[in-house]
């Protein structure tokens, strides 16, 4: 089905036919992974739950050994 990049700020949007987000059980939010092909291909796909990016923790980033201890309580 042919469709129209549209501005979206300084980007492009591209729009998904509601068939292909049925087929696919996509929802706002979800993230995708886009490649473009050495033939000039976009390939996107859905990123599985488990492959997508979480919020940055700066506690979930370090070692659990150089984490601050809580305060003692007395």
């Amino acid at each position: 089905m042919p469709t129209k990049l549209n501005k979206w700020g300084s980007s492009l949007g591209l729009r998904l036919p509601q068939y292909v987000v049925d087929r696919l059980t996509l929802r706002a939010g979800d993230h995708m992974y886009i490649n473009v092909t050495n033939a000039g291909e976009i390939v996107i796909r859905a990123v599985s739950p488990r492959d997508s990016p979480e919020p940055y923790s700066p506690s979930e980033s370090l070692p659990a050994s150089r984490l601050p201890e809580p305060p003692m309580e007395w």
